[in-house]
């Protein structure tokens, strides 16, 4: 089963996973739906894209890509 969903849905999965600072405002927002004591933090501040940019310029993904396509 878990085959046959990743093969329907494999086309839409990023290569590349890097963080989003919208994908964690909106994580932010629904918790703060169900803790409102949680303090207001900037999204930003849970976003480091600097390993993700190191695997990246060190020719990972491509490798990843050319061994084990899409």
């Amino acid at each position: 089963m878990l085959s046959t969903i990743y093969e329907l849905n494999k086309q839409q999965l990023s290569t590349k996973p890097a963080p989003h600072v919208r994908v964690a405002k909106s994580m932010m927002q629904l918790l703060a739906r169900t803790r409102p004591d949680l303090p207001n933090a900037n999204p930003e501040g849970f976003v480091e894209p600097r390993f993700i940019d190191e695997l990246e310029r060190g020719g990972f993904f491509e490798e990843m890509s050319r061994e084990y396509g899409k």
